[in-house]
């Protein structure tokens, strides 16, 4: 059995990418499946890729911020297309049981060509109406929104919990002026979910 791994990105727009490619580092950090160094090396440069796209993407008007932009979302582009082969080739290596491959790719929040479809991603972080607040925007129709923040960047450690919404956005004051991870989960009746996330967003 042959499984085809694919990451479902082509057609997001600049920030649901950054999402999108946050959401496979925070799955592949720490994964049994992918220890190693040369691994654990893939998975870093996405996170790499990633935050320049988002730095690009959040750096003041110029006339180069459109050319800067293209640039670090082909780089992105290119780290992610590394990392779905890692995943392909470690899911189809030959001394993995099938019933085991499935499992590797959802591990790392990819999916399987003719098994799964990939979800909407809309979870996102703005400025807030004020200093030192976020909003944080997420799909709706769940029926409830779990939301996280941290200051640890690295492992994403000491999660805070903010308080948990009937609607897909919430507004959080208060913060310091640094950069946070935020993350999100939606509650569904009888279905399980993912965190979302992490998002790295500078506070201002």
């Amino acid at each position: 059995m042959n499984v085809e791994v694919i990451l479902g990105v082509s057609k997001l727009n600049d920030p649901s990418l950054v999402v999108a490619a946050n959401g496979f580092v925070a799955k592949m950090i720490n994964n049994p499946y992918f220890t190693s160094a040369e691994d654990q090396a893939k998975v870093a440069k996405v996170k790499t890729s990633s935050l320049n796209l988002q730095n690009a993407l959040q750096a003041e008007e110029s006339s180069t911020k459109s050319s800067t932009i293209k640039k670090c979302r082909s780089n992105l582009h290119r780290d992610l297309r590394a990392l779905r082969n890692l995943v392909d080739e470690r899911a189809n290596d030959e001394s993995i049981p099938d019933n085991l491959r499935l499992v590797i790719v959802k591990s790392t929040g990819m999916y399987v060509k003719g098994y799964t479809h990939p979800d909407t991603r809309v979870f996102m972080v703005l400025p807030g109406e004020v200093s030192g607040s976020v909003l944080l925007i997420a799909a709706g129709k769940a029926n409830a929104h779990e939301w996280q923040r941290t200051e640890d960047i690295k492992e994403y450690t000491n999660r805070i919990a903010s308080t948990t919404t009937s609607i897909a956005h919430t507004e959080i004051h208060g913060l310091p002026k640094v950069p946070m991870a935020f993350f999100h989960k939606a509650t569904y009746p009888g279905r399980e979910t993912d965190w979302e996330g992490p998002i790295v967003f500078t506070v201002i």
